[in-house]
């Protein structure tokens, strides 16, 4: 089930891509413009270096061939989001190409990557007319497209973790400010392409795929076909709709954008990848699986996280298991920095033998929400009982204590059980299943079980 992204990404700068206007998501409609931007006859544009050299940074650690000089192209298309009637893109002489990102179990390929404006932002009116925005008209954008590599959702989702966390490390992204959009282009055997345009956010990614996937299949089950088309993805439906028949790139009429030269692209150096942080968490013991999805979860959280480690080497694999927890409550970089040095003393503790897995999982989860770890250690620090309490306990289960002294070894469990239970599982298992076997032969035999 060939499926392949166009993805395109906000670049993580102060001004738009052709001109000095500030890029302000929460600024009025339309005060962030210039002659530029607004598409004036005779305005000229010029090149945002910046968002060159981000663009340049992602391209290097998607691992593209990256061209030394590059041009720009005009894509001709009427739109009322366009005033210039063209879009300011790349078509030939692209920034990179033909780059990968590793899933492990395979690699994505990349065809190519480029830079490109936005157009301004519609708003569509209840009265049934729409209102332009043009804040965001010139917006620098990069373009990632990807070969049609990927057979299914969680491949892509696989691919959209390391994405962003290349995105992260690079600071090339400002998810508070910015967005991330995908073209999804899906297809199964014998059918035509149909691309799902504007698709935001990698939920509505994952459920457009999911749903096109599905409808294709029904329609080539029902003896129908697939035409080639433009669908929109609807996020309260979670469906797709037709838009348009789809387009051929011949269609939009590239040509050579003749105010803007060729510009030498500049040699750039990555700072510490999530790779490297991951490599150097692997040489501090942590198990590849671990350092893997710290690093690649939070360039914050990573760091964070390399320094609990060096301080720590000794349990550093143990650590990087239950530091999990944090991900997994979406604990924000300030709350994980304020319990750090409780939570290192909980790992502790665990070790030590006075909290089992679920104390420790709890303790953590609930230390979160409480702003104290250690508090909440309190409440499920594991506690071991006297021989007397747990014969008390068993006793109240002679069948069970019957049943395995003739020979049904699995009935222990149930004695077990009943000291689990008492003890809200505040106990250790395996203390608490050689206590209650030595206590059993010590005061019972076949004769008065």
């Amino acid at each position: 089930m060939p499926i392949g992204l166009e993805i395109h990404i906000q670049l993580n700068t102060e001004t738009k891509l052709f001109c000095p206007c500030k890029i302000d998501p929460n600024a009025e409609p339309n005060t962030n413009v210039c002659e530029i931007c607004l598409g004036y006859p005779g305005a000229k544009p010029r090149l945002n270096k910046k968002a060159l050299e981000l663009a340049t940074k992602i391209a290097k650690a998607l691992n593209c061939k990256i061209n030394k000089k590059i041009l720009f192209s005009r894509k001709v298309y009427f739109y009322p989001d366009l005033p210039k009637n063209y879009q300011i893109t790349q078509y030939s002489n692209v920034l990179g190409e033909n780059g990968y990102i590793d899933l492990g179990n395979k690699k994505i390929r990349i065809r190519e990557i480029h830079i490109e404006e936005d157009p301004a932002k519609i708003v569509e009116h209840k009265e049934g007319y729409i209102l332009l925005d043009f804040n965001r008209s010139g917006t620098p954008l990069v373009e990632i497209v990807t070969e049609p590599d990927f057979e299914n959702a969680d491949e892509v989702k696989a691919f959209f973790k390391k994405l962003l966390a290349i995105l992260d490390y690079l600071d090339a992204f400002d998810p508070e400010k910015g967005i991330i959009k995908a073209d999804v282009n899906v297809s199964i055997p014998g059918g035509e392409r149909v691309e799902v345009k504007n698709v935001t956010g990698l939920k509505n990614i994952e459920q457009a795929i999911i749903y096109e996937l599905t409808r294709q299949k029904e329609i080539v089950k029902a003896g129908g076909k697939i035409k080639r088309e433009t669908r929109h993805f609807i996020e309260k439906s979670k469906k797709t709709i037709p838009a348009r028949a789809k387009e051929y790139e011949e269609d939009y009429g590239y040509i050579f954008d003749n105010d803007l030269p060729y510009y030498e692209v500049p040699d750039v150096e990555l700072p510490i990848m999530p790779w490297d942080l991951e490599k150097e968490l692997i040489n501090l013991g942590v198990q590849k699986n671990l350092a893997e999805a710290i690093a690649y979860y939070s360039k914050k959280h990573a760091f964070l996280f390399l320094n609990i480690a060096k301080e720590n080497k000794e349990i550093a694999n143990e650590l990087a298991k239950w530091y999990q927890v944090f991900f997994e409550t979406e604990a924000d970089i300030k709350t994980v920095e304020k319990l750090k040095d409780e939570f290192i003393e909980a790992v502790k503790l665990y070790l030590n033998g006075y909290l089992n897995n679920q104390g420790i999982r709890k303790s953590i989860k609930e230390g979160i929400k409480e702003g104290s770890i250690l508090k909440a250690v309190e409440r499920y620090k594991i506690v071991y009982p006297s021989d007397e309490e747990i014969l008390r306990i068993i006793k109240q289960n002679g069948k069970a204590i019957y049943d395995y002294l003739n020979g049904k070894k699995q009935a222990i469990n149930a004695l077990l059980g009943s000291v689990m239970k008492a003890y809200h599982s505040r106990v250790d298992p395996k203390w608490v299943l050689n206590k209650i076997q030595e206590l059993i032969n010590k005061y019972y035999n076949k004769s008065n079980g």
